[in-house]
């Protein structure tokens, strides 16, 4: 098949876009503000712009000559690509972000491209990411130990240097989804709220650490996480600690 033109919705008779992933002006009249004058434009091919996403992106006028920016992809796929479930999003098949042929192009859900994503590789996962402060072998320790009922989110973070709360989203399957979820025989946040009531006294170390989390910058919030009790308990010991 050879390469088919197409006008852009809203844009008839400005831009074209073809099933290889082109777009193109059309010979036009601009108005001028400035100038307050109207002059002639002859069609281009429009070169487009690599987002550091590698998606290509154009900037298209209309004809008040107002520009808006577009992604060729969803261009291609709204102008070749029957979309009849209506899904939200357009998914490149090969992973290519810069191959806008219609070809490599399909309408997904949200959770279609993100399972397309992983599957080639686009999404670094686990302790593939950049970002990932453990291991594979320490998630599967961790949700094991916790399957003992000896250690809370806390104290499971203070062994491997996580946050409470980053402790209780690998509990439940929030993150590292891709490694085996233990199906506990007890309710994790019931388990947790008993923890936290028994646990309403910090010690004295722990309270001047807490000051001292504090006094850095960290939030609030973030230390009642670390250790694995309320935000106003954190204010209250905060309080009695400073001399009246």
């Amino acid at each position: 098949m050879g390469e088919i033109w197409k006008d852009i919705k809203a844009y008839e008779g400005l831009y074209q876009v073809s099933n290889y992933g082109r777009v193109r002006s059309l010979d036009r009249m601009i108005w001028n503000k400035r100038n307050k004058s109207f002059y002639k434009a002859k069609g281009i091919i429009l070169k487009g712009k690599r987002l550091k996403t590698n998606y290509i992106e154009v900037m298209l006028y209309d004809k008040q000559n107002n520009k808006r920016e577009f992604l060729i992809h969803r261009i291609v796929a709204e102008a070749f690509i029957p979309n009849p479930d209506n899904k939200p999003q357009v998914n490149h098949k090969n992973g290519v972000k810069h191959d806008n042929r219609d070809s490599n192009l399909e309408w997904v859900t949200r959770k279609e491209n993100v399972n397309h994503a992983l599957k080639k590789g686009l999404i670094k996962v686990g302790s593939k990411s950049t970002s990932s402060k453990l291991t594979e072998e320490q998630v599967i320790e961790i949700r094991a130990l916790f399957g003992t009922k000896k250690y809370s989110f806390s104290e499971l973070g203070r062994m491997f240097n996580v946050d409470g709360a980053g402790i209780g989203r690998i509990i439940k399957g929030q993150t590292w989804k891709h490694l085996p979820i233990i199906d506990y025989d007890f309710d994790i946040d019931s388990l947790e709220r008993k923890r936290r009531q028994r646990k309403l006294i910090l010690t004295q170390e722990q309270i001047n650490e807490a000051a001292s989390m504090v006094d850095s910058g960290i939030s609030k919030r973030k230390v009642a996480e670390h250790f694995g009790v309320t935000h106003t308990t954190i204010n209250r010991f905060l309080k009695e600690r400073v001399p009246k």
